[in-house]
C-alpha cells in the first residue's frame, strides 16, 4: 500500500518538474520553423515533373529530384486550394 503512494507521488512530482521547467520545454509547444516557399522553382519543378510523367508514358521512367523549398511550393499551392474547397463546402480533394 505504501510503495502505491509513493509511486502516485513520484508522478505529481514529475508533473511539477515539468511545470519548472515550462511550457518551452515541451517540444509541443515549440515554435514552428520557418517554410520558403519560391514560385519560380516551384514552376521549374513541375516542368521537370510533367516531362517525367510523358517520358514514363513513352516507356523511359525518369527520376525526379526537388529540393525542400520546391516541395513546399506545391504543399502549400495544394493547401490553398484545399482550403478554398473546404470553405465552399466541398471537402474532397
Amino acid at each position: 500500500m505504501a510503495s502505491r503512494r509513493l509511486r502516485g507521488r513520484r508522478n505529481s512530482w514529475s508533473g511539477i518538474r515539468f511545470l519548472h521547467r515550462g511550457v518551452d520545454a515541451c517540444p509541443a509547444f515549440a515554435a514552428s520553423p520557418a517554410i520558403h516557399t519560391d514560385p519560380l522553382s516551384a514552376k521549374q519543378f513541375e516542368e521537370e515533373y510533367r516531362g517525367a510523367v510523358a517520358a514514363a508514358r513513352a516507356g523511359s521512367p525518369q527520376i525526379v529530384r526537388a529540393d525542400e523549398t520546391q516541395v513546399n511550393t506545391e504543399l502549400e499551392a495544394f493547401m490553398r486550394a484545399y482550403r478554398s474547397r473546404s470553405q465552399q463546402g466541398d471537402g474532397s480533394v
